[in-house]
């Protein structure tokens, strides 16, 4: 086509948007049209079949999730919104179950905002693990948070196969600029890289999936690659964790875990996150004498951070 390189990707631009057909890879100036054209018939179908997956996904979730009697966050989305009015640090969590998030969100009170997505349980097979379906979730999550409006930080957690999407997700959400004050996973301990706070819950009756059962010190390793990682037990076992008589043993865990977030220092937050407000005024003392400035910092955020 006789194009210089910066021309030949912006022509890769202009016929994506315009015919949904990627060039990506295919594209060189020894090309004539002829092969041009060729090569974008071979790769559009299967671009077109991925999307038509994703829509089946969200579809799905979106029904799933249609009986939760939380508030939508938007209309045709897979989110739902819980005690809207509270005052305390957002927790996102990512449950297997619509009821799963009904009952959390009653066991944590009107004080505690729960925003609530769901795993793919159900939806697609649990082994193997479908690493781009799981970010397609997370990534679906963080377009209707954006709408919801992203505080500057929150608390994020996913039991069991959903503990995948969560960490998916509180990536996703350091790259969008939101602190993720804590990342939360119950029956499942990820050897996965995660630099920031991290809480591992496990059953105290669940001998299958709580390591102490098997292991003297399961936790030894975990510090190579979970810096600021903690492990507690919560009552009940696999599964059972939002029954009647387990869910407010999980509801106390959670809300002692986002109580000492707003009591330490937080070992990493945001840029967003690390504000202080600075008032001055001249004050004249009591007794008499010659006036002083007064300085006050104060930090207007959430988190303790210094």
């Amino acid at each position: 086509l006789g194009a210089d390189s910066l021309t030949l990707l912006e022509i890769e631009f202009l016929v994506a948007q315009q015919f949904g057909k990627s060039l990506r890879g295919h594209f060189a100036p020894h090309m004539t049209p002829r092969q041009l054209w060729h090569a974008a018939q071979m790769i559009a179908e299967p671009e077109v079949a991925e999307d038509a997956r994703k829509r089946e996904i969200r579809f799905k979730l979106c029904a799933l999730m249609a009986n939760a009697s939380g508030t939508p966050i938007r209309p045709d989305g897979i989110g739902r919104a819980y005690n809207r009015d509270g005052n305390r640090l957002p927790l996102i969590w990512c449950f297997n179950q619509y009821h799963e998030a009904d009952a959390l969100a009653a066991a944590l009170g009107p004080d505690q905002p729960l925003i609530a997505f769901r795993s793919l349980n159900g939806v697609l097979p649990p082994q193997p693990p479908d690493a781009e379906a799981e970010r397609f979730v997370a990534e679906t999550c963080l377009l209707e948070l954006a709408q919801w409006g992203l505080p500057p930080a929150v608390v994020v957690g996913g039991n069991c196969q959903a503990a995948r999407i969560a960490l998916h997700l509180a990536n996703t959400l350091w790259l969008s600029g939101c602190a993720v004050a804590s990342l939360i996973f119950m029956e499942k301990a990820l050897a996965i890289p995660y630099a920031g706070r991290q809480l591992v819950l496990f059953g105290a009756e669940s001998h299958e999936q709580n390591p102490t059962f098997r292991f003297s010190q399961p936790q030894a390793a975990w510090a190579r690659y979970l810096p600021n990682v903690r492990s507690r037990e919560v009552p009940g076992s696999h599964g059972q964790f939002f029954s009647p008589q387990n869910i407010a043993g999980l509801a106390e865990e959670l809300r002692r875990e986002i109580d000492s977030i707003a009591a330490e220092p937080a070992p990493l937050l945001s840029g967003a996150t690390r504000r202080v407000q600075i008032s001055a005024a001249i004050e004249a003392p009591a007794g008499g004498g010659s006036p002083c400035l007064a300085v006050r910092l104060t930090n207007p955020g959430p988190l303790v951070w210094a």
